[in-house]
């Protein structure tokens, strides 16, 4: 099998070649799963970039079932980017979130307001919100937009440095440095990516899965395929049926993404 990627370790210590063999072996390992580029070609016109911005800026420091919750009270009184600025005017808003996230809604608000009301569909725009970095930017041009991002949450990174290696240096830096490299990594593979349907974003899906699944704080490496990896623990059992992921995991959240129907927005009003 041919690859158009330099063998071995780049110069900035990840290991390319393994990397791509990870790709081939989850790709089979979660083959039943929903990727977003799956998503976006049926549901990507009622994707909201509003609704991702508010699902993914109101995330850090709060556990996963409390977001989703907020968030579904939050888009039933306010479903679209018109009636969140209205919201946020009258101060009906700030009461549906916590003291420390209201700064991050203001700032949104502001940053709208100023862009003719729409969300911004670039980085730097996004980055210009309270509470937005590199993650939350790349979520929005991802889910909101059906752009390439690669978000890499805390998860994908652990999977990353286990599998390929740190790079060394803060964090910060270590995680804007590893994203640049994916990225790179994608484009100069793009066709072998393609020929397996591997998007960008489902790049970041792929690896984010299998560390909420198996390659953990407290890695699983029995029931793990990845049998190059140099942070192995335990042999791989063998066991490719104990991998795959539930079929509605990640359903909440993804549905919330999703534009509301004029039959549901009625309902809603009524509510």
């Amino acid at each position: 099998m041919k690859r158009t990627v330099e063998n071995g370790k780049l110069a900035d210590g990840y290991d390319a070649e393994g990397l791509l063999e990870a790709v081939t072996r989850l790709r089979e390992s979660y083959s039943d799963f929903r990727w977003e580029s799956e998503l976006w070609a049926a549901q990507g016109r009622r994707r909201s970039p509003y609704r991702a911005l508010l699902l993914f800026g109101l995330s850090p420091r709060t556990r996963d079932w409390l977001l989703v919750d907020m968030c579904r009270r939050i888009f039933q009184q306010f479903p679209r980017v018109e009636s969140f600025l209205e919201g946020q005017c009258c101060g009906r808003l700030e009461r549906m979130v916590r003291l420390g996230q209201r700064p991050f809604l203001e700032s949104a608000a502001a940053v709208i307001e100023g862009n003719d009301r729409r969300v911004p569909d670039y980085r730097e725009g996004l980055l210009q919100i309270r509470g937005v970095g590199g993650k939350v930017a790349e979520c929005v041009l991802a889910y909101g937009y059906g752009g390439e991002g690669l978000p890499l949450d805390a998860n994908v990174v652990r999977v990353f440095q286990r599998l390929c290696g740190p790079a060394g240096g803060r964090r910060g830096q270590e995680i804007e440095r590893l994203r640049e490299w994916l990225k790179s990594l994608y484009e100069r593979n793009r066709s072998w990516m393609q020929a397996r349907s591997v998007a960008l974003i489902d790049l970041h899906e792929l690896f984010r899965l299998h560390g909420q699944l198996v390659c953990k704080r407290t890695p699983l490496c029995e029931r793990c395929p990845l049998t190059g990896c140099p942070s192995r623990l335990r042999v791989w059992d063998g066991s490719r049926g104990l991998i795959g992921a539930p079929e509605d995991f990640w359903e909440d959240w993804r549905e919330l993404l999703l534009e509301p129907l004029p039959a549901e927005t009625a309902l809603q009003s009524q509510v």
